[in-house]
């Protein structure tokens, strides 16, 4: 079970106030069922330890046993609120014991959700918004009728967990009921009933959410506006601007913000007004409005923004002036790659990239050794927009660095580059501890049609990280044909995701991979042939007839019947198929 990212602010939050009051489990192990398996009960009594490193080990060896684990749910949800940090943890990095219990609850699946629906209620907030954060997981298995109750709830802060719960899930049979909680009395529940209705986009709120442009709250508004945004309802573009003159700064920024994501133009010279606000988010938030509208009239207001005295206004009038992408803007970007915040110096490398003039290529290669981590992920990212040849042995470099954003840069700017000499060293990074730098490598070995990558590439289709094995796919999607020897190689493998994942990626070549599995059907490695069987079934190429017809002799009973069913599939029917075979 990996790592959840998602977490983090919860265990930041947790933390900071402090251990919780009680580690173990409240409930009293005279109470744990007699019914359990042996193993799903010791991880129950490891739970009780007195060590975090154990019951934060217990919490994800139940959520490894998965749907089988069922009977220690209120046990899990019993240490939500365990602030206490395992270091190590059990996958060698440290986790909050709560956070380990929560993930372990999503693993459990759909048995988890009424223990956890009614962890909502726990007055702990840490409990609450672990909770929030498992069911948002769970959106397959969540009966909304289970949580709309919760909406008029006693207490304000179950209200609004609740509203949170709803956004998450994306139900649109909850979308009147948060619609009505825009009316709560609470202004905090508003606000997160607001936020929910933003996850949900569902333009069918926008008459609910222009009304709440005029909330008392300017929390409410702020919320509002940013919702409106995304909705990209044009009927918010009067209302949005006059939220320009809001009394309150943020209020002003998330309007300039969603009028940015409405894109429309008559909204510019407001926008060119809001740079010279008096709030540095306002103008902060206009200069990126200006840059999503591609807007060339702002080009000499946003020059001139590059020097405010505000570090993010700088930042977004350089991401502004990369987006809009007019050469005026160089040397005054060139200028900015000495600017004092890395803040800074970063966006406005990149920006330099987006506008392709070479005269940036050098100051970003010397960019890749600033001190700054985000300077150098920026920099490099850039020179691969520049496709810049002269810095490919300074990516690779990178490649190494102690910082993942700076690696996963490096990846991605030597597939933009197109250049061999960073074949191997990438191949290398798909080995990187990190799954974006891996995605990236991926993708990157992908451009280079690196044939000596297939194998490679072909073992992450077997990862956890979807995001790395969607990479793995798209980088042998393109390389075709050249894919198959790697996809075959693990036809083998221990895992038998593994060989479906290769298998579905065979299935999609089709043709070009029909030589090398009738091949494969010799293998002496008896999964590979009876894969091979199964993959030339769902290919269905004559071709695979008569090999698929001699494989009836397999010595091995399930290689016999995937060859039989896929005779059968060919449309070669009076093959028996021993269905307990396979």
């Amino acid at each position: 079970m990996k790592a959840i990212g998602g977490l983090i602010a919860v265990a930041l939050l947790v933390c900071a106030r402090g251990p919780a009051a009680l580690a173990q489990p409240s409930i009293p192990r005279s109470q744990l069922p007699p019914d359990v398996p042996a193993y799903v009960r010791a991880e129950i009594e490891r739970l009780y330890s007195a060590a975090a490193e154990e019951r934060a080990l217990a919490a994800h060896r139940l959520g490894e046993i998965g749907p089988r684990a069922g009977g220690a749910v209120p046990f899990l949800v019993a240490i939500l609120g365990d602030s206490t940090i395992a270091d190590p943890g059990p996958e060698g990095v440290s986790v909050v014991c709560g956070d380990a219990a929560a993930e372990a609850l999503v693993e459990i699946g759909g048995a988890a959700v009424e223990g956890l629906v009614g962890a909502l209620r726990d007055p702990d907030s840490s409990v609450g918004m672990r909770a929030v954060w498992a069911l948002g997981r769970l959106d397959g298995e969540v009966d909304i009728q289970r949580v709309l109750p919760l909406l008029s709830d006693d207490a304000p802060h179950v209200r609004a967990l609740a509203a949170e719960v709803l956004g998450d899930l994306r139900d649109p049979r909850a979308l009147e009921s948060l619609i009505g909680v825009l009316g709560d009395e609470d202004a905090h529940v508003r606000a997160t009933a607001v936020l929910a209705l933003d996850r949900m986009c569902d333009r069918r709120a926008t008459t609910a959410l222009l009304e709440r442009l005029d909330d008392e709250s300017a929390e409410v508004r702020r919320q509002a506006a940013q919702a409106l945004g995304f909705l990209g309802d044009t009927r918010a573009l009067g209302p949005l601007i006059d939220r320009l003159r809001d009394e309150n700064a943020p209020v002003r920024a998330a309007a300039a913000s969603g009028l940015g994501e409405l894109a429309d133009r008559r909204a510019t010279g407001l926008l060119l007004a809001a740079l010279r606000d008096d709030a540095g988010c306002v103008r902060s938030a206009a200069a990126e409005a200006l840059g999503k509208l591609g807007e060339s009239r702002a080009v000499d207001l946003l020059i001139a923004a590059l020097g405010d005295e505000e570090c993010g206004v700088r930042m977004s009038a350089a991401r502004a002036l990369g987006k809009i992408g007019d050469r005026l803007a160089v040397q005054p970007l060139l200028d900015l790659l000495s600017d004092n915040s890395p803040w800074v110096r970063g966006p406005a490398a990149y920006a330099l990239g987006q506008l392709g003039d070479t005269r940036a290529a050098e100051p970003c290669r010397i960019l890749l050794k600033d001190e700054h981590s985000v300077v150098r992920a920026h920099a490099a990212r850039a020179l691969g927009r520049l496709r810049d040849r002269d810095a490919v042995q300074l990516l690779i470099r990178r490649l190494s660095d102690a910082a993942a954003p700076v690696r996963g840069g490096a990846a991605s700017a030597l597939g933009d580059i197109g250049d061999l000499r960073a074949e191997q060293p990438l191949i290398g990074a798909l080995a990187d501890v990190n799954p974006g730098v891996r995605s990236s490598a991926a993708h990157s070995l992908g451009k280079l049609r690196s044939t000596d990558a297939a194998p490679e590439l072909a073992l992450m289709l077997g990862t956890a990280d979807r995001r790395s094995r969607r990479a793995a796919e798209h980088a042998l999607e393109r390389l075709g044909e050249q894919s198959v020897p790697g996809l075959v190689s693990v036809l083998g493998a221990p895992d038998w995701y593994l060989q479906y994942r290769a298998g579905r990626q065979l299935v999609r070549i089709g043709e070009g991979a029909v030589d090398a599995l009738i091949q494969a059907l010799g293998d002496q490695d008896w999964e590979v042939r009876r894969n091979a069987a199964w993959i030339l079934g769902e290919i269905q190429d004559r071709r695979a007839g008569a090999p698929l017809r001699a494989a009836l002799d397999d010595e091995r009973p399930s290689v016999r019947f995937r060859a039989a069913e896929a005779l059968q599939k060919m449309g070669e029917a009076g093959y028996k198929i021993d269905a307990g075979s396979g």
